[in-house]
């Protein structure tokens, strides 16, 4: 991933083809916001894209046995300060 990251900063080919993949993921992770309840606002959406961009690296490099299970409780912390900043509580993934 951060290859290719490198890649598109140098060929505008592959930054068009991460530009598209960024507006349907996007698009994708709005309406996963939105389906749990929780704020889907441009700023939501970039903080869940980035951590779940980070957590794909690290999980790339580390292959960890546990990856997963920490990846888990990494976004139910995620979800559960966005469900805090709406006022609501919402249940963890697992």
């Amino acid at each position: 991933l951060s290859a290719l990251n490198q890649l598109a900063d140098q060929e505008p080919a592959v930054r068009t083809l991460f530009n598209e993949l960024l507006v349907e993921f996007t698009a994708e992770l709005r309406l996963l916001l939105k389906t749990l309840g929780l704020p889907a606002g441009a700023t939501q959406v970039d903080f869940v894209h980035a951590l779940f961009v980070g957590l794909s690296i690290i999980d790339l490099a580390t292959a960890r046995p546990n990856g997963r299970a920490r990846a888990e409780a990494a976004f139910n912390l995620a979800f559960g300060l966005l469900s805090e900043q709406h006022g609501g509580k919402n249940e963890p993934l697992s």
